[in-house]
């Protein structure tokens, strides 16, 4: 996931859905959303309900950090590509969204 966030812009192929409007934001999305989700699917099991709490909240924070941290490579290090506040927003919800949906998950098991 790291190394697809951080491509050089050149690297990654002009294809009919890059057209669509905003694309890169659902990609951001649904790599974040699936971050989260699966390693919270993992940890589901490991532990009991109150130490699960504080690891999903650790892993969504983490995931965030992750996030802005990538947007901040992306704009000092790889030259052709920049900070965009919007792939940080896109990331950051994308994290929440799947821990919000995984703690409903466990809440009904």
């Amino acid at each position: 996931m790291v190394t697809m966030l951080l491509l050089p812009g050149s690297s990654i192929p002009k294809t009919d859905i890059t057209l669509i409007p905003n694309m890169d934001k659902l990609v951001h999305f649904a790599l974040f959303a699936g971050f989260v989700f699966l390693w919270g699917l993992y940890l589901r099991d490991k532990s009991d309900w109150k130490k699960w709490r504080e690891m999903m909240v650790l892993l969504t924070f983490s995931a965030i950090a992750l996030g802005v941290i990538i947007e901040f490579i992306q704009d000092y290090v790889i030259i052709t590509r920049t900070f965009d506040p919007a792939d940080i927003l896109a990331n950051s919800l994308g994290a929440i969204c799947a821990a919000a949906t995984i703690v409903y998950l466990k809440g009904k098991d």
